[in-house]
């Protein structure tokens, strides 16, 4: 009963933060900061959610009675000593099955204990990640003290930090996952297993700062030359302009409430306010 317990409240709380929060959208006419322009409940999202319901018991049934996992009756129960070489992790501990195999053989000592080896790529690391990952949204807000409720998704152009950013840490699980079968690829391309663990050394050090200056380059000049794609950014849009518009080319926006931008503006007129 503890599962299905935890089921429904998990459900529950899912649906009271969606009721709170309400879902992000794209920008579209009719829709803003300030206001969720949503499909209706019935019939339009009860559609969408039964005929999703549907095609996933329709999936699970068809691998139910087509696919076999784990036929235990035909090769018994496990045994250490069968198990193939070279083995491969489950796919989502791809990335920490490659940091252990291309951490260096290091070992340091701390308030007089020696810190094991597997611990900084098996522990910190996803450690790391995960802590990076859930106060990210918090440490966003300090840095650009944006204080608003926004409704409207970002196009990847608009912060192209952001971008950047995930883009190179995409590109070092990514490598990470594939270091995690160092064994086959030296198998495959008759390499030794050292070079391998070595080139992946050196790439998950360097690769991920060059896409991240690739990728931030490119949505900065990008986003200057207000171009429809990545395809189709003028060479000169990549050197940065300093010269500041003019009144007629200015665009005036309203920034929504609770906006840095509205503090700035109260702080400055303030400021004025006092010096008079």
């Amino acid at each position: 009963m503890i599962v299905p317990a935890l089921l429904a409240g998990l459900i529950a709380a899912h649906l009271a933060v969606l009721w709170r929060q309400k879902h992000t959208q794209f920008p579209g006419p009719g829709r803003t900061e300030t206001n969720v322009v949503g499909s209706k409940l019935w019939p339009t999202y009860t559609a969408k959610t039964v005929g999703l319901f549907f095609a996933i018991a329709a999936v699970v049934g068809a691998m139910g009675g087509l696919l076999q996992i784990n036929p235990v009756w035909l090769y018994g129960p496990f045994n250490a000593s069968t198990v193939t070489s070279p083995a491969q992790p489950d796919w989502y501990l791809g990335w920490i099955e490659g940091a252990l195999r291309i951490f260096p053989p290091w070992e340091f000592r701390s308030f007089g204990h020696a810190v094991p080896n597997p611990f900084y790529p098996a522990v910190l690391l996803p450690g790391l990640t995960f802590g990076i990952l859930y106060l990210w949204p918090f440490l966003e807000r300090g840095f650009t003290h944006d204080v608003a409720e926004h409704q409207l998704l970002d196009r990847p152009r608009e912060h192209p930090f952001r971008t950047a950013f995930g883009a190179a840490a995409l590109s070092f699980f990514v490598l990470l996952h594939f270091a995690a079968s160092n064994d086959i690829i030296a198998k495959s391309f008759l390499v030794s297993v050292s070079a391998v663990t070595w080139i992946f050394r050196i790439l998950v050090v360097t690769v991920p700062f060059l896409v991240f200056a690739v990728t931030y380059v490119w949505l900065s000049a990008l986003l200057r030359a207000e171009a429809e794609s990545v395809l189709h950014v003028p060479a000169r849009a990549f050197i940065p302009s300093h010269a500041a518009p003019g009144d007629s080319e200015a665009e005036h926006l309203e920034p929504p409430p609770g906006h840095a931008l509205l503090s700035a503006e109260r702080t400055g007129a303030e400021h004025i306010e006092a010096v008079e």
